[in-house]
């Protein structure tokens, strides 16, 4: 099984100071290519520092911009303000910055040059910040439906749980009646379901074979309380050391004893398949009912009994498009087949 999608992407992905660190490290290498383009091999380089105070005067509006003029004013209802403050921003910095560079180095900057230059520099680390919240806001979608589909699930396991115990205690009950000497066996064999419900269902995956173990003691009960007018048979072949969800094979086996075997005075026939592979498993049960009886499968999730309700939505959230389940109801004959892509 594989795990929900939590949404994680790498930090520098989302993280403010390392895209604008990569565009500033960009900024300066391309400036200092520009700056001694040209430069002739055992001359003295031409004022090293003069690169950073032309990369500063364009940085200052690009972060007052960003962790300002964004933050405060790019809101509904203040565009106009954005704007304007934008606009003298720009205007502010060059009128500025153009004497006061062309005073302190050899490379000239003309007024409609630095303007020209402070806008794309605006523009890219607009691009930057609402690619950043953008992807935070896919991480934070992904989070949440990760989350509800968990939430879902765990409801789903609430209601499987009583439902199984409901059935067992009336198998438990129905002995105890008869004062059968096998009560206390039947009490040893619902502590071990007890156990695994209480100790195994709470992960998200169990070894196949405990699985099937829970679900030969179960089928024990119920041999038990029919007798010897019930034929049941688990028929396993190939590995059982494969993962999957717990809890996910029983509601099939309980639906085939409450609609069929429950409904039947005559013999009761209940046979089980489980077919693996290394990373697939295939899970047939067919068991007979009652010709006159009314379908209880019949189309339409109003008429779908519970636990096949509950284990189509676990199906969904645990295996979503690697699974096929197929329900067959024929007059006399119930059959479930479940294939699970279990890579």
């Amino acid at each position: 099984m594989k795990p929900f999608v939590s949404g994680k992407l790498p930090a520098w992905l989302t993280s403010r100071g390392t895209l604008h660190g990569l565009l500033w490290a960009f900024i300066i290498g391309q400036t200092y290519t520009y700056w001694y383009a040209g430069h002739a091999p055992g001359q003295p380089l031409r004022q090293p520092w003069g690169p950073l105070l032309l990369i500063a005067s364009y940085m200052l509006p690009v972060l007052v911009h960003d962790f300002v003029l964004l933050a405060r004013l790019f809101r509904p209802g203040g565009h106009a303000r954005y704007f304007g403050a934008l606009v003298a921003l720009i205007g502010v910095n060059s009128l500025l910055s153009v004497p006061a560079l062309n005073a302190l180095i050899i490379i000239k900057t003309n007024l409609f040059q630095h303007l020209f230059n402070t806008a794309g520099f605006l523009i890219i680390s607009s691009i930057l910040r609402f690619y950043r919240r953008n992807v935070q806001q896919q991480i934070d979608f992904q989070e949440l439906q990760a989350n509800q589909a968990r939430a879902e699930l765990h409801v789903l396991k609430a209601q499987i749980n009583p439902h199984f115990l409901f059935n067992t205690l009336n198998s438990l009950y129905s002995l105890a009646l008869d004062n059968s000497p096998q009560t206390p066996d039947v009490v040893l064999k619902l502590a071990d379901l007890m156990r695994y419900i209480l100790e195994q269902t709470a992960q998200p995956q169990v070894l196949l074979a405990q699985e099937l173990a829970h679900l030969d003691n179960y089928l024990w009960l119920e041999k038990l309380r029919l007798g010897r007018r019930a034929t049941v048979a688990l028929d396993v072949q190939g590995p059982t050391d494969l993962l999957v969800a717990p809890m996910l094979l029983l509601p099939f086996v309980e639906n085939s004893f409450k609609h069929g075997a429950s409904q039947l005075a005559e013999h009761v026939r209940v046979h089980i398949a489980v077919q693996t592979a290394p990373t697939a498993l295939n899970f047939v049960i067919e068991n007979n009912k009652p010709a006159q009886a009314a379908p209880p499968l019949a189309v339409g999730p109003s008429r779908t009994p519970v636990g096949l309700r509950n284990v189509q939505r676990r199906l969904e959230l645990l295996y979503p498009g690697r699974y096929t389940l197929e329900l067959d109801n024929q007059p006399a004959l119930y059959r479930a087949r479940l294939h699970l892509d279990l890579r």
